[in-house]
């Protein structure tokens, strides 16, 4: 929406530079709008509305892909009862700003359904990993409504809200249901050490609740241990993923294809005879801020392979320097664990 007061010239441009220079029409408007930054006094003056966007580049990208993902638990059917809480974790791998959590989905007999994800200030770092509450006051509520019996399909729980979760973040869900009996949701026995795993998620095993009352601290047969360790989430997970977008501060969280690209362009930009070299920094470092980091064919596992490393070389760092690091270097391995708080929850487990 630049308005130019005059049309614009060429001085000293022959007829083969123009014909090349015209041959990249976005390349000319970004050097009207840059004009200043080079000295490109062929161009007249130009009255501004807004700052340019190439020296406000964003960081975060304005747009979710939403990828459904499915947990394959191969839905043994172990179990069915009250409720199953369970940490996810949000791999720090691929250059990820959040991820957008938006529904669960689980199946049973149902009934009136809450579904209840820990707070983030809640203390969650112990010697043995990470270790949520079960405290009522620790969690907040973010699905609540009744349910028909849903026991061979899933029944999505859109969230009123959606649940963003950074990179490096763990989350703990709580889905439950005060249905009487224990038929209500369908969860099964701890199979592996990951329920699943993808470039963006990692679902580790959790505890059942076996009492109808919410976080409820004693079994609907009236005593014992309400809750069951060692059992694995069954059901549906959606989200969608914001990624980062490419700055100068950000250039090693991408992969090695995409470093070739921006190296390759700045190069261009510095020879002569390139077309490229009327452009400023600042507008060859938007016009790589506007390419996602997989156009370039870069794929998850060497960008893992570049995390691990540099991971390794802080964890090296550290110790070099007599720090000790209570995180080991790969964090996405890092054992998450649903043990209690209060003593009083330390019994031995009970036969279901």
């Amino acid at each position: 929406n630049t308005r130019v007061s005059r049309p614009i010239s060429y001085p000293e441009f022959d007829r083969e530079q123009k014909a090349r220079f015209l041959h990249y029409p976005a390349l000319v408007v970004l050097c009207i709008s840059f004009r200043h930054s080079r000295g490109l006094d062929f161009i007249s003056q130009a009255n501004y509305s807004t700052i340019m966007a190439a020296l406000t580049r964003p960081t975060e990208a304005t747009y979710a892909v939403h990828e459904k993902v499915t947990v394959d638990t191969h839905d043994r059917q172990d179990h069915t009862f009250c409720g199953v809480m369970f940490p996810v974790k949000c791999k720090d791998v691929l250059p990820v700003h959040h991820i957008v959590i938006n529904s669960v989905s689980v199946r049973g007999e149902l009934g009136p359904m809450t579904v209840w994800i820990n707070k983030v200030d809640v203390p969650s770092t112990r010697d043995k990993g990470k270790v949520f509450s079960i405290k009522k006051r620790d969690w907040t509520k973010v699905y609540e409504r009744a349910h028909g019996a849903s026991c061979s399909t899933y029944c999505e729980l859109k969230f009123d809200e959606p649940i963003v979760m950074y990179p490096g973040q763990t989350r703990a869900f709580y889905i439950h249901s005060t249905r009487p009996g224990d038929e209500a949701i369908v969860y099964d026995n701890k199979h592996q050490h990951k329920t699943h795993d993808d470039n963006f998620i990692s679902i580790f095993p959790g505890r059942a609740h076996v009492s109808e009352t919410v976080f409820g601290t004693v079994p609907m047969w009236g005593w014992g241990n309400a809750w069951r360790n060692n059992r694995e989430f069954v059901g549906r997970f959606s989200y969608g993923v914001v990624y980062r977008l490419w700055n100068p501060s950000e250039h090693l969280r991408f992969g090695p294809i995409f470093h070739s690209l921006v190296l390759t362009l700045l190069g261009l930009q510095r020879r002569v005879s390139s077309p490229m070299s009327l452009l400023p920094d600042d507008c060859i470092y938007y016009i790589v801020n506007m390419c996602r980091w997989d156009w370039v064919n870069d794929s998850p596992d060497s960008l893992k392979e570049i995390r691990q490393r540099q991971l390794q070389q802080q964890a090296e760092q550290q110790q070099a320097s007599g720090v000790a690091s209570a995180d080991q270097t790969d964090q996405d391995d890092d054992d998450v664990s649903m043990d209690d708080d209060d003593e009083e929850y330390e019994e031995e487990e009970e036969e279901e």
